[in-house]
């Protein structure tokens, strides 16, 4: 056993999907000057170490459900094929999570509680994704799993351990979130709500369109690899939305995904959007990683289209190199 096999099983190609949500996130939340880096480098170790456990447990769920077989198309698995025993994974994965645990504790001392709420769920769902009795990629919910924890939850949680010990520029936020029933009472009343609690609600937007092209990004490269092992999926039993969509309706979701995410940075970036950014006087990501993601897009629809089998993990490989590129586009954009 030597430490390739090891790095091999943390899959480097997609650890794209833990960085850059967490590297966009803070520099949405502040400038470059005052960024908190202490904590930042914090939120990356601890979302590349989920990510990382994830894996881990996901070797040894495939393996125990039979989903890693020797005709599977990917790149070799260490458990499947004898290189890790699963006992060795299963400890790893301890391991790993464990240290995930000690960092959201420390980051815990640096922005409260809400994150130790989200690393105790995201542990959970790490191990949930492809062990014990409900094992989320084995009901179809893979993709909204990579969705909400590498777009929404890890961007918007980088931002928030940034934004938490100065609370207070993001009040408006909170207020207006706070304010929502009032503000529906009226609109039912037709009567105008005050500015101020719109432009409060509206600055949300620009950050959610954000994490969510962030999140799209990342699904691309769980459908591709799941539409590459729609034939060892489901003898294996395991009811991924690309087996339950077969090959041309997976490819159509490949194709709103891959789209869907440049179509969320340029609504993000219109000048005219009401955000963060505008309130606070911070950057925004501009259209940068819109064009690259747009046409990396592109690219990565028609070569799913035409490609199948083994030959998706070229895909599978641009996808992720297009996440890392559109996030650093948005840096770059947000660096100022």
């Amino acid at each position: 056993m030597t430490i390739g096999i090891w790095i091999q099983a943390t899959r480097p190609k997609t650890l794209a999907a833990g960085a850059v949500p967490v590297a966009v996130g803070t520099l949405l939340a502040v400038p470059p000057e005052r960024i908190a880096w202490g904590p930042a480098l914090g939120c990356l170790a601890g979302a590349l170490l989920l990510q990382i456990g994830c894996n881990f447990a996901n070797e040894v769920g495939d393996f125990r459900r039979g989903a890693d077989t020797p005709d599977r198309l990917g790149p070799t698995r260490a458990v499947a094929a004898g290189l890790v025993s699963p006992r060795a994974m299963v400890w790893a994965t301890v391991l790993v999570l464990g240290l995930a645990t000690v960092v959201g504790l420390l980051l815990s001392l640096h922005a409260g509680w809400p994150v130790l709420a989200i690393g105790a769920v995201s542990i959970v769902a790490a191990l949930a994704y492809t062990l014990g009795p409900f094992p989320l990629a084995y009901r179809g919910l893979g993709e909204p799993f990579v969705l909400l924890f590498f777009g929404w939850v890890a961007t918007l949680g980088a931002a928030w351990v940034q934004l938490a010990p100065v609370v207070e520029q993001v009040r408006p936020l909170l207020e207006g979130v706070g304010q929502l029933q009032s503000m529906l009472d009226r609109v039912l009343r037709r009567e105008p709500p005050p500015p101020d609690r719109l432009a409060a609600m509206a600055h949300a937007l620009p950050w959610l369109l954000t994490a969510t092209a962030i999140g799209l990004q990342a699904t691309v490269l769980i459908t591709v690899n799941n539409l590459r092992d729609l034939a060892t999926d489901a003898p294996a039993g395991k009811r991924t939305i690309c087996v339950r969509l077969g090959p041309v309706g997976s490819r159509i979701l490949v194709t709103l995904l891959a789209l869907g995410a440049p179509a969320c940075w340029a609504v993000a970036a219109l000048r005219d959007l009401p955000g963060p950014a505008a309130a606070f006087g911070l950057g925004e990501p501009g259209w940068a990683p819109a064009i690259v993601s747009g046409l990396a897009g592109l690219v990565i629809t028609v070569l799913a289209w035409r490609m199948q089998g083994a030959a998706l993990n070229r895909v599978l490989a641009l996808a992720g190199a297009a996440l890392l590129a559109t996030g650093i586009a948005a840096c770059a954009s947000l660096w100022r």
